[in-house]
């Protein structure tokens, strides 16, 4: 700002001549200290406060150290409590404690918030002025209390335990905890929280694939200080914690209950721990996120507390966090906090070191959990010994068998160990020592990771794979075909609409005609509403249907007939919108003639509801995608974004199914700086934006643009508003490259129902002045007109937002022309059987029409060697099957070619004769080793459509595309519309297929704990062997330890794999096996994986007996056979003997109880 300095000086210097004698004291945040007297405030003052840095802390600190009193109330007079945060650590750094209150909160009404604003102060012994609060109401004084003074020595009222606990609160409120929840008991206490974003800012640095997610170790933390509140203890144990659904948070509040319930030892005695449970509403239902054990101390000896010396492999911290964001990581600073980290090269252990600050901690945390993250990130660099990447199997802590934790230190080292990590998971282990104390104050035993969810990790993990994907080229496409084409709107939904404009222009017509003075636009509007009025009364819109009754009425049936519209609108936004300025013309007339409709915001809006839902009419990615496809480097310029309502539709073209982005360049522009930053923050993470500032009334190159920069330039409803339309097309031409093209989307309604409702804006009147009459906008001719005298092309093409005459937008195309290259002479090459051919002869004469000069060649003269078009395939695979000497002068013509293009038939898609598909591998290879310019032109029919493809594939054979590197050299004519190809990424698994007619389909899961991701994947057929079966399964039983597999409680091994266990039909037996035979119904319990068709040893399949049916039979192996094996095999179980049964009402359970009645046991029973 020091440029400007001396000019915004010089400009203010006259505004100040005569200051005031006195004034409230401020204090500074330029100087840092206390200013009195006015004669400070001159216009060096305001230059050096423009100049200069902010220092609030300074000012602020010298303010608050300026009283002893902690009874002092701050009031933030601005947006979204912004200052909230330092406010509170400065008071923390000086030891201070003011009440802080904000006037203003997101999500919240300013009326309840000024309200509270004044209560603060109220009860803050500060005065008040109730009569400004309560906006002019005088309220009555009180004049029948008692005169005696209050005598509180004994307060002789009855109060209930809840309402003391509420006063007396023993803990305050804790950031993640929350608060006691106060008709809970200590034997089942619980506590609930609402957690705000903008409260724990540190949860914001924990993002994980473009999510907010609830870091595990929060749950930690809960746990810990819910039992430090019961117990007073700041140590705690926990034991079995484990993790469910991952919580995400999003902008809304997120509610967060913590429930804890003592364990018994026996019937009459409690054991010191508690059972925990942590759930979360999301405003439909309660999601169980979290559960273990948790107590107050600890019941073991603690490790040791030898940490190992730095190991011997350094790894950066940068480099670390670097990988972890290209994995899906995004941690925010809080979260990078890990030191000199090592890894050991020979085993699976690492080290490093965590700083602690508790200035940090705004509310209690023996050791706060973004450490405890950090100590986390230790453990996965010890599983690749630090090596190069982060894991994409381990991501999300499951489960954890033991936790001890106490309060910590500033500065602490942290040694993890780990198993070798398998496909998918990660278990470990980790202890945390106090650099200052030396004691051991974290450790986690038993500790497993596993992946984010599938879908998220094939959408923002590394890809595999590319392949090539034809799609069509924009350049292949006619000037109608490349405008998007709009939604059909229904037709009587669109009479509605106009018939409510006519219904609100009456309206604004008798709120408006009594009255003279009004703000300028205002008056512009009045004119229109009045001049549109007399039309219709005179009937120029009578040939819209309803328009005749509408006249006829008066005020209350109109306003009859306007209520009885609702529900017949196009779209829930558009009525909005109307009943809004409805409201206004009918019970608010005052607004409209004073002009405070302005400042209503909700109006605003609606109207912008109204301009989002006409952009969303147009099918975008028709036009975008063909356009980015042609140009991957696509370089993309919007003029005047304002809210981001064109942006949000461009994007979400321009973007592939996994989340990549289809152009090179996309800058963003307004005007207004404030509306850039609220881009800029509205679309933050999206790559490839910038955002500026730009004035397209004005020169762009003097605003730091530079000319022909960009290959597509849209602007959607801005350039009406501009005074001279002619001149802000030509600063827009000037950004544009030779060929690029300018999407213009802008108003011009036949119809005055826009108008009507648009007119409430001051913008929507700037452009009012440029020829354009009674209203801003202007018909497509004009547009066409302007367009031509700014040089572009004209208008290529349009398609209006609604059909005639109920449309009131339209989307135009026009392009910058680029300079024509003089037409060369052509050599079209064929056979002397094909020359003459009508499709052959056609394409001559397209090509003279052109400019081309034709020169007709045939195969057996002497061949030309540039400016070639070959259609040697016209009716059969010419290299095929060729002689010797063909061979030899093809080979001889190709050596010395310099421009060609071979025209043959499909091969690339949907291919029907392959041996076409020679010429591909020849001119690749041409191509690669004499870097010529060779290309093919496949045709799915050789018509007369395929004239232009042929041409225009010539012209792009080789061409840089949009300045850059890429070229074009194989181009296809599908289904009357030219294709091109661009490598796509994929996944090899993707493309893979089984060459099996009968397939086979094995049970797997792919992401350990979600269960969404358990499925069936195809696998080979295997083999019979001669004392095999094979058994196409019926029915399919999952046993415990399957789930608990499923889970991640049981770790899963290379080799392990849901096992069969289920019942079935044998479709085949091998040569040696006797006793089953093909159809026969068996069931088995067998280690092989479970599949639908398996190949089990024959004598590990059993029939079963008659009356059994398959369901049935599928459920005894695995329950029947523990239970047999453990009380007849293993136990000798007798008749007489007696047996407990735990957990009776299990699978096994029912099992054992039946086993032991069939031996005449006696049976005792727990549920």
């Amino acid at each position: 700002m020091a440029s400007v300095g001396g000019k915004y000086e010089e400009l203010t210097r006259p505004h100040l001549v005569n200051p005031r004698d006195t004034m409230t004291p401020m204090y500074s945040t330029v100087f840092g200290n206390l200013l009195a007297s006015p004669s400070e405030l001159d216009a060096a003052y305001w230059r050096r406060s423009l100049e200069s840095p902010v220092l609030f802390s300074t000012a602020f600190r010298a303010l608050a150290s300026s009283t002893h009193d902690n009874h002092q109330v701050v009031i933030e007079i601005g947006s979204n409590s912004a200052l909230r945060g330092p406010i509170q650590q400065i008071l923390r750094s000086i030891n201070m404690s003011f009440t802080y209150c904000a006037t203003m909160r997101s999500n919240e009404s300013n009326l309840s918030r000024v309200l509270s604003v004044a209560g603060t102060a109220y009860v803050n012994h500060l005065p008040v002025d109730l009569i400004a609060v309560n906006e002019g109401y005088q309220g009555e004084t009180l004049t029948d209390l008692p005169p005696y003074p209050w005598q509180r020595e004994d307060i002789p009222w009855a109060e209930t335990r809840i309402s003391k606990q509420w006063r007396l609160r023993q803990f305050p409120r804790h950031e993640l905890l929350g608060a006691r929840c106060l008709e809970s008991n200590d034997f089942e206490p619980a506590w609930r929280n609402i957690l705000k974003g903008e409260e724990v800012l540190w949860i914001n640095h924990h993002r994980m694939m473009g999510y907010i997610v609830f870091p595990a170790v929060g749950y930690i933390a809960l746990a810990s200080e819910a039992i430090r509140q019961i117990t007073g203890s700041s140590i705690s144990t926990l034991e079995q914690v484990m993790f469910m659904e991952a919580l995400v948070r999003d902008e809304e509040d997120i509610e967060i209950m913590t429930t804890m319930r003592k364990t018994t030892m026996n019937a009459t005695m409690d054991s010191d721990w508690y059972e925990f449970t942590v759930c979360s509403y999301n405003g439909q239902g309660w999601t169980k996120h979290c559960s273990g054990r948790v107590r107050g101390g600890t019941d073991q000896p603690l490790p040791s507390n030898t940490i190992s010396e730095p190991f011997a492999r350094q790894i950066s911290s940068y480099r670390w966090y670097r990988r972890c964001e290209k994995k899906g990581l995004e941690y925010g600073s809080r979260f990078e906090g890990l030191q000199d980290i090592t890894a050991s090269p020979l085993r699976n252990a690492a080290r490093g070191r965590v700083e602690d600050d508790r200035e940090l901690h705004d509310s209690y945390y023996a050791i706060h959990p973004t450490i405890v993250d950090q100590c986390l990130q230790v453990m996965v660099i010890a599983s690749d010994k630090g090596v190069s990447h982060y894991p994409d199997k381990a991501g999300m802590p499951l489960y954890i068998d033991r936790v001890y934790l106490a309060p910590g230190s500033s500065s602490m080292l942290v040694e993890a160990t780990t198993t070798d990590p398998t496909k998918e998971s990660l278990s470990g282990y980790f202890k945390v020592v106090s650099e200052a104390t030396s004691d051991v104050v974290l450790e986690m035993k038993g500790l497993r990771l596993l992946p984010a969810p599938e879908a998220v990790l094939e959408s923002k993990g590394s890809k595999l794979a590319t392949h090539l994907q034809w799609k069509p080229d924009i350049r292949f496409m006619s000037a109608t075909q490349q405008v998007p084409t709009p939604v059909g709107l229904d037709q009587q939904k669109t009479q509605t609409l106009a018939i409510a404009g006519i219904l609100l222009i009456f309206a604004m017509m008798e709120a408006l005609e009594p009255h003279d003075e009004l703000p300028p636009y205002m008056a512009s509007y009045k004119k229109l509403s009045i001049g549109i009025g007399r039309t219709i009364l005179q009937g120029k819109y009578d040939h819209i249907p309803g328009i005749g009754t509408v006249k006829s009425m008066d005020r209350e049936q109109r306003t009859v007939l306007f209520r009885s519209l609702q529900g017949q609108f196009p779209e829930h936004r558009v009525e909005r919108c109307y009943n809004d300025a409805w409201r206004y013309a009918s019970e608010h007339p005052e607004k409209l003639i004073n002009g405070g409709v302005y400042e209503d915001t909700s109006l605003i809006e609606t109207i912008k509801g109204i301009v989002e839902w006409s952009l969303e009419l147009y099918n975008w990615k028709g036009f975008l995608g063909p356009l980015a496809h042609a140009n991957p480097g696509l370089r993309v310029l919007e003029v005047g974004a304002g809210a981001g309502s064109a942006t949000v539709n461009i994007l979400d073209a321009l973007t592939t199914e996994h989340g990549d982005r289809l152009f090179g360049q996309y800058t963003v522009t307004d005007t207004v700086p404030a509306f850039v930053k609220q881009l800029e923050e509205r679309f933050e993470g999206v790559p490839k934006l910038e955002y500026k500032r730009l004035d397209i009334t004005k020169s762009a190159t003097d605003q730091g643009f530079t000319e022909e920069s960009y290959d597509l330039v849209v602007v959607c409803n801005v350039l009406y508003e501009t005074p001279i339309l002619c001149q802000s097309l030509a600063h827009i031409r000037s950004l544009l490259a030779p060929g690029g093209r300018l999407l213009l989307y802008e108003p011009c309604s036949e119809l005055p129902h826009f108008d009507i409702v648009m007119g409430l804006l001051p913008n929507w009147w700037l452009g009012v002045g440029d020829n354009q009459v009674d209203k801003p906008h202007v018909s497509v001719e004009r547009w066409e007109q302007e367009l031509v005298q700014a040089g572009f092309s004209g208008l290529d093409g349009f398609h209006y937002n609604a059909p005639a005459p109920f449309y009131w937008q339209a989307l135009m195309l026009s392009t910058n022309p680029a300079v024509n290259t003089p037409r060369e002479s052509m050599n079209l090459l064929c056979t002397s059987e094909t020359r003459y051919q009508t499709w052959m002869q056609s394409l001559a004469v397209c090509l003279s029409s052109d400019g081309y000069d034709v020169h007709w060649c045939t195969f057996e003269e002497d061949l030309p060697t540039e400016n070639v078009i070959a259609v040697l395939d016209f009716d059969r695979p010419f290299l095929y099957d060729i002689s010797q000497a063909t061979y030899t002068k093809i080979q001889s013509w190709l050596a010395s070619v310099k421009r060609l293009l071979w025209v043959t038939h499909s091969m690339q898609i949907e291919c029907k004769d392959p041996r076409y598909c020679l010429i591909l591998g020849l001119t690749r290879t041409l191509r690669y080793e004499l870097n010529v310019d060779v290309g093919t032109c496949e045709i799915d029919l050789f018509e007369e459509a395929a004239h232009p493809v042929v041409m225009q594939a010539y012209r792009q054979l080789g061409t840089p595309i949009g300045g850059q590197t890429i070229r074009d050299f194989e181009f296809i004519l599908h289904r009357g519309v030219g294709h091109t190809g661009r490598a796509a990424i994929t996944k090899v698994t993707d493309h893979l297929h089984s060459t099996d007619q009968q397939r086979s389909y094995q049970l797997d899961i792919q992401t350990i704990g979600d269960f969404s991701s358990l499925g069936w994947r195809p696998v080979s057929l295997e083999e019979v062997g001669p004392h095999d079966v094979e058994v196409k399964a019926s029915y399919l039983a999952l046993n415990f330890k399957d789930l608990m597999m499923a889970l991640g409680i049981v770790e899963r091994t290379k080799t392990m794999d849901f096992c069969f266990e289920g019942s079935g039909i044998v479709t085949r037996v091998g040569s040696e096996v006797t006793t089953i035979q093909v159809g026969d119904s068996v069931a088995s319990f067998h280690p092989q994986p479970m599949r639908s068709l398996a190949v089990l040893p024959a004598d590990g399949v059993v029939r079963p007996p008659k009356g059994v049916s398959l369901a049935e039979a599928a459920a005894v192996p695995s329950a029947y056979g523990t239970a047999i094996c453990t009380l007849l095999g293993i136990g000798k179980l007798q008749k007489g003997q007696s047996v407990l049964v735990h957990s009776a009402c299990g699978a096994v359970g029912l099992a054992a109880v039946h086993v032991c009645q069939s031996v005449g046991a006696e049976v005792c029973q727990t549920i």
